[in-house]
């Protein structure tokens, strides 16, 4: 019979375990079978994920994604606002750089982010990639999509009843009149792509156009085809069907290219820039989630500059903006107007928040192109 004061020291163990970071994690699988059994435990890995989300909100960690462009190499930063605006490090692209014309950060979910590239000769990449363990996995090419006739757009999430991560891809705009467009859905679990039913001819994406995964659904941020109405269209990774969310009341003269989707504590968040004689930005939060009479206007910036454009929240009362003018990051503190520049200068580019995760992929390796 094992002892009381085993189980003592493996509730230990385990506790003294969640609290280390993942390249640590990583190292200890090889020390023991007991050690590497616990470090893949699902219920192991979802622990160490929530004091992982915890410590990853406290520091206001980011990913600051340098997009591709053909004179300036692909660039990725983990940044903090813990004491002052700071690069911690720079991460290496998962995927070769060679010949690539551009890339696009759809998502991330549970520390894992999912990322597009396309190469020159029209070929595309799709991956996952989870930094923290430096595991990539490449999606296959779905032989039902057609090829060069409409971009398409992503939605990356999990799925918490199956607890499966899925993409979900659909064309930006609608095809033809009266012609339904093909949406499908990718599996992890299968690493396959399948047809669903679902119908997105009603609406269209001013362009490609990222947003945020919450409450097992992706969001994005559309227009109707009259371009007049805006609303939010969510995907339910369950149930696999789309689903409207009306704006806040008045959102009418801002252009859909001044909006910005995205989340604050746990909620969804609207940034609208209205360019009019007196530049602000309202933020307005939707406090309860789907019920689109919760939503409030929390907070007007201005003067707001027209040459700063969002790129989301970092803290409580702090925005990052970017600059066009100078290239460079800069922290505005919209409660009392006060900001600060980052030292280092990343043009053109896209924000992610980053938490450290164990959750794997099942790829190997670094990813080349298919």
């Amino acid at each position: 019979m094992v002892s009381d004061d085993y189980y003592l020291h493996e509730d230990l163990m385990e506790e003294i375990m969640v609290r280390l970071p993942v390249k640590s994690l990583l190292r200890f699988k090889c020390v023991a079978k007991s050690w590497y059994a616990l470090i893949t435990d699902p219920s192991f890995i979802s622990k160490h994920l929530e004091r992982s989300n915890s410590i990853s909100k406290n520091l206001h960690l980011k990913l600051i994604f340098q997009l591709f462009s053909q004179y300036l190499p692909v660039t990725i930063s983990l940044i903090s606002n813990i004491e002052q605006p700071r690069v911690i490090r720079n991460l290496e692209l998962p995927c070769s750089t060679n010949d690539l014309k551009w890339i696009l950060v759809y998502g991330q979910c549970n520390g894992i982010f999912f990322l597009c590239g396309d190469y020159e000769g029209d070929v595309r990449c799709l991956i996952l990639w989870n930094p923290a363990t430096k595991e990539v996995k490449a999606i296959p090419t779905s032989q039902r999509q057609p090829k060069g006739i409409n971009p398409t757009n992503f939605g990356f999430g999990f799925d918490p009843i199956t607890k499966d991560y899925k993409l979900v891809r659909f064309p930006i705009c609608p095809v033809e009149k009266n012609d339904q467009p093909l949406v499908e859905v990718y599996n992890l679990s299968t690493n396959s792509w399948r047809k669903i039913d679902a119908d997105v001819s009603f609406f269209e994406f001013p362009y490609s156009y990222r947003g945020p995964y919450l409450n097992g659904a992706y969001h994005w941020l559309c227009r109707d085809l009259d371009e007049i109405n805006k609303f939010i269209v969510s995907f339910d990774f369950s149930k696999e069907v789309f689903k409207i969310i009306q704006s806040p009341p008045g959102i009418t003269s801002s252009p859909t290219e001044n909006n910005l989707l995205t989340t604050m504590d746990e909620s969804l968040a609207w940034f609208v820039k209205y360019d009019s004689i007196e530049l602000r930005v309202e933020i307005w939060v939707m406090n309860e989630y789907g019920v689109e009479s919760s939503w409030s206007k929390k907070f007007v910036v201005r003067p707001f500059s027209e040459s700063w454009h969002i790129l989301g929240f970092w803290g409580d009362n702090e925005i990052l903006v970017y600059e066009n003018i100078s290239g460079q990051m800069i922290s505005y503190n919209f409660r009392n107007g006060q900001r600060q520049r980052l030292q280092n200068h990343f043009p053109t580019m896209t924000m992610m928040d980053y938490v450290e995760s164990l959750c794997p992929l099942g790829g190997k390796g670094k990813y080349q192109k298919i």
